[in-house]
Protein backbone atom coordinates (compact mmCIF):
# COMPACT_ATOMS: atom_id res chain seq x y z
CA UNK A 1 0.00 0.00 0.00
CA UNK A 2 1.40 3.72 -0.85
CA UNK A 3 0.07 6.34 0.84
CA UNK A 4 1.90 8.70 -0.81
CA UNK A 5 0.59 11.17 -3.05
CA UNK A 6 -2.95 10.39 -1.41
CA UNK A 7 -5.55 12.84 -0.60
CA UNK A 8 -6.69 12.04 3.16
CA UNK A 9 -9.93 10.54 2.05
CA UNK A 10 -7.92 7.46 0.14
CA UNK A 11 -5.60 7.40 3.15
CA UNK A 12 -8.68 6.57 5.73
CA UNK A 13 -10.01 4.44 3.23
CA UNK A 14 -7.19 2.71 2.45
CA UNK A 15 -6.67 2.29 6.43
CA UNK A 16 -9.55 0.97 7.31
CA UNK A 17 -9.95 -1.61 4.04
CA UNK A 18 -6.76 -2.94 5.31
CA UNK A 19 -7.82 -3.23 8.74
CA UNK A 20 -11.07 -4.67 8.47
CA UNK A 21 -10.53 -8.27 9.65
CA UNK A 22 -8.54 -6.97 12.61
CA UNK A 23 -11.21 -4.62 13.61
CA UNK A 24 -14.32 -7.13 12.82
CA UNK A 25 -12.00 -9.67 15.11
CA UNK A 26 -11.81 -6.80 18.24
CA UNK A 27 -15.36 -6.49 17.92
CA UNK A 28 -16.01 -10.11 17.96
CA UNK A 29 -14.15 -10.50 20.88
CA UNK A 30 -15.34 -7.43 22.76
CA UNK A 31 -19.00 -8.04 22.42
CA UNK A 32 -18.14 -11.71 22.81
CA UNK A 33 -16.94 -10.16 26.46
CA UNK A 34 -19.81 -8.30 26.72
CA UNK A 35 -22.22 -11.29 26.10
CA UNK A 36 -20.49 -13.35 28.89
CA UNK A 37 -20.89 -10.53 31.18
CA UNK A 38 -23.93 -12.12 32.80
CA UNK A 39 -22.25 -15.78 32.71
CA UNK A 40 -19.41 -14.08 34.48
CA UNK A 41 -20.83 -12.46 36.63
CA UNK A 42 -17.90 -9.86 37.70
CA UNK A 43 -19.09 -8.57 41.43
CA UNK A 44 -16.13 -6.56 41.72
CA UNK A 45 -18.26 -4.00 39.67
CA UNK A 46 -20.16 -1.89 41.25
CA UNK A 47 -21.81 1.54 40.54
CA UNK A 48 -23.78 2.95 38.38
CA UNK A 49 -23.14 4.22 34.75
CA UNK A 50 -23.78 7.68 35.87
CA UNK A 51 -22.09 10.63 34.06
CA UNK A 52 -18.12 11.05 35.27
CA UNK A 53 -16.95 13.81 38.30
CA UNK A 54 -15.24 16.74 36.33
CA UNK A 55 -12.19 15.71 39.31
CA UNK A 56 -12.56 12.22 37.67
CA UNK A 57 -11.66 12.62 34.14
CA UNK A 58 -8.10 12.73 34.09
CA UNK A 59 -7.68 9.80 35.93
CA UNK A 60 -10.12 7.93 33.41
CA UNK A 61 -8.40 9.74 30.57
CA UNK A 62 -5.06 8.04 32.11
CA UNK A 63 -6.45 4.59 32.25
CA UNK A 64 -7.89 4.36 29.18
CA UNK A 65 -4.61 5.36 27.54
CA UNK A 66 -3.13 3.05 30.10
CA UNK A 67 -5.70 0.13 28.76
CA UNK A 68 -5.23 0.91 25.32
CA UNK A 69 -1.40 0.68 25.59
CA UNK A 70 -1.69 -3.16 26.93
CA UNK A 71 -4.26 -3.63 24.29
CA UNK A 72 -2.00 -2.86 21.37
CA UNK A 73 0.94 -4.70 23.42
CA UNK A 74 -0.44 -7.67 21.52
CA UNK A 75 1.76 -6.54 18.37
CA UNK A 76 4.61 -7.83 20.20
CA UNK A 77 3.51 -11.06 21.61
CA UNK A 78 1.45 -12.55 18.87
CA UNK A 79 -1.86 -11.00 20.06
CA UNK A 80 -2.19 -12.75 23.38
CA UNK A 81 -2.87 -9.65 25.80
CA UNK A 82 -4.69 -7.90 23.21
CA UNK A 83 -7.52 -11.01 22.81
CA UNK A 84 -7.88 -11.43 26.76
CA UNK A 85 -8.17 -7.55 27.63
CA UNK A 86 -10.78 -6.94 24.68
CA UNK A 87 -12.26 -10.09 26.57
CA UNK A 88 -11.74 -8.88 29.88
CA UNK A 89 -13.42 -5.16 29.08
CA UNK A 90 -16.07 -6.92 27.18
CA UNK A 91 -17.28 -9.14 30.36
CA UNK A 92 -16.69 -5.43 32.36
CA UNK A 93 -18.80 -3.71 30.14
CA UNK A 94 -21.51 -7.01 29.87
CA UNK A 95 -21.37 -7.12 33.48
CA UNK A 96 -21.86 -3.35 34.23
CA UNK A 97 -24.70 -3.27 32.12
CA UNK A 98 -26.63 -6.73 33.53
CA UNK A 99 -26.14 -5.03 37.35
CA UNK A 100 -27.83 -1.79 35.92
CA UNK A 101 -30.50 -4.40 34.69
CA UNK A 102 -30.90 -6.22 38.17
CA UNK A 103 -30.86 -2.71 39.49
CA UNK A 104 -34.16 -2.13 37.14
CA UNK A 105 -32.66 0.18 34.55
CA UNK A 106 -34.26 0.09 31.18
CA UNK A 107 -31.93 -0.92 28.29
CA UNK A 108 -32.82 2.87 26.83
CA UNK A 109 -31.48 4.18 30.24
CA UNK A 110 -28.29 2.32 30.11
CA UNK A 111 -27.94 3.32 26.57
CA UNK A 112 -28.25 6.60 27.39
CA UNK A 113 -25.59 6.88 30.43
CA UNK A 114 -23.21 4.67 28.50
CA UNK A 115 -23.07 6.91 25.77
CA UNK A 116 -21.35 9.91 26.90
CA UNK A 117 -18.71 7.37 28.61
CA UNK A 118 -18.72 4.86 25.96
CA UNK A 119 -18.88 6.95 22.71
CA UNK A 120 -14.94 7.58 22.07
CA UNK A 121 -13.87 5.29 24.78
CA UNK A 122 -14.69 1.60 23.34
CA UNK A 123 -13.87 2.78 19.28
CA UNK A 124 -10.67 3.81 21.01
CA UNK A 125 -10.20 0.48 22.71
CA UNK A 126 -11.10 -1.40 19.84
CA UNK A 127 -8.34 -0.06 17.39
CA UNK A 128 -6.05 -1.05 19.99
CA UNK A 129 -7.13 -4.10 19.25
CA UNK A 130 -6.07 -3.91 15.65
CA UNK A 131 -2.98 -2.90 16.55
CA UNK A 132 -2.98 -5.62 19.22
CA UNK A 133 -3.49 -8.07 16.42
CA UNK A 134 -0.92 -6.90 13.86
CA UNK A 135 1.92 -9.04 14.91
CA UNK A 136 -0.09 -11.49 13.35
CA UNK A 137 -1.10 -9.68 10.40
CA UNK A 138 2.09 -8.99 9.90
CA UNK A 139 3.44 -12.84 9.63
CA UNK A 140 0.47 -13.67 7.39
CA UNK A 141 0.85 -10.71 5.01
CA UNK A 142 5.02 -11.69 4.73
CA UNK A 143 3.78 -14.97 3.30
CA UNK A 144 0.90 -13.35 1.27
CA UNK A 145 2.06 -10.49 -0.16
CA UNK A 146 5.10 -9.30 -3.01
CA UNK A 147 6.02 -6.52 -0.41
CA UNK A 148 9.70 -6.34 0.54
CA UNK A 149 10.16 -6.62 3.91
CA UNK A 150 11.25 -3.37 4.44
CA UNK A 151 8.12 -1.93 2.64
CA UNK A 152 6.09 -4.09 4.74
CA UNK A 153 7.38 -2.69 8.39
CA UNK A 154 7.32 0.67 6.87
CA UNK A 155 3.90 0.16 5.96
CA UNK A 156 2.79 -1.49 9.36
CA UNK A 157 4.43 1.49 11.24
CA UNK A 158 2.56 4.39 9.21
CA UNK A 159 -0.54 1.82 9.87
CA UNK A 160 0.01 1.59 13.53
CA UNK A 161 1.14 5.82 13.58
CA UNK A 162 -1.87 6.38 11.99
CA UNK A 163 -4.29 4.21 14.25
CA UNK A 164 -2.53 5.78 17.46
CA UNK A 165 -3.54 9.69 16.35
CA UNK A 166 -6.81 8.24 16.24
CA UNK A 167 -7.34 6.70 19.39
CA UNK A 168 -5.40 9.42 21.34
CA UNK A 169 -8.11 11.70 19.26
CA UNK A 170 -11.03 9.39 20.47
CA UNK A 171 -9.28 9.37 24.15
CA UNK A 172 -8.58 13.43 24.37
CA UNK A 173 -12.40 13.96 22.99
CA UNK A 174 -14.27 12.95 25.80
CA UNK A 175 -12.17 15.32 28.09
Amino acid sequence: MNFQGRGIKDVVRKLVSNNKILYVISLLLFFGGMAGGDLFRIDAVRGDLNYIQASDVEDLLFNNIKASLVIASGLLSLGIPTVIFLITNGLIVGSSIQQQLELGLSISSIFVKLIPHGIFEIPAILISGIIGLKGVSIIIEYFRTSLSTKQLIKQTLFEIALLTSIILIFLNWQK
